[in-house]
């Protein structure tokens, strides 16, 4: 093993809430079940995750402008908090109703117009396209 590779130190800003950030083994949010009152969540995801959770996560092991990662990007929720904690987030999502469902809520919530790279394209631009069956892709 190559220990150079594990020698540089963690970022933990709970520090046991010495900068006003305190954490137990226990987390407790409000979950996503059926019977809930955000039952209405699991019509985007079956296993949405509550923003709030993860936007504490991020904050704990994380700094502005930092990069998140989530391999499962699935409902959005860690793009989600990783916006409102000012970070970076790179997600994968291989189900395309997760994608259009993590940019549909990304947009209504930030005001913000996803872009697609390639040509400068707005989100919903390519859905009038599609709609209009004018798609050159």
């Amino acid at each position: 093993m190559n220990s150079a590779l594990f020698s540089k130190s963690h970022t933990n800003n709970v520090e046991l809430g010495k900068n006003g950030r305190y954490r137990t083994n226990v987390w407790n949010y409000p979950g996503v079940n059926s019977f809930g009152r955000h039952r209405q969540d699991l019509k985007m995801h079956p296993t949405v995750k509550p923003v709030e959770m993860l936007y504490d996560a991020i904050l704990d092991v994380t700094k502005r402008g930092d990069l998140v990662l989530d391999s499962f990007l699935g409902s959005g929720s860690s793009l989600i908090a990783a916006e409102k904690a000012h970070r970076i987030c790179y997600g994968i999502e291989c189900e395309m109703l997760y994608i259009d469902t993590t940019i549909r809520r990304f947009q209504n919530i930030f005001k913000i117009d996803a872009v697609r790279e390639k040509d400068g394209k707005t989100y919903n631009q390519l859905l009038e396209e599609l709609k209009s069956g004018d798609t050159h892709d």
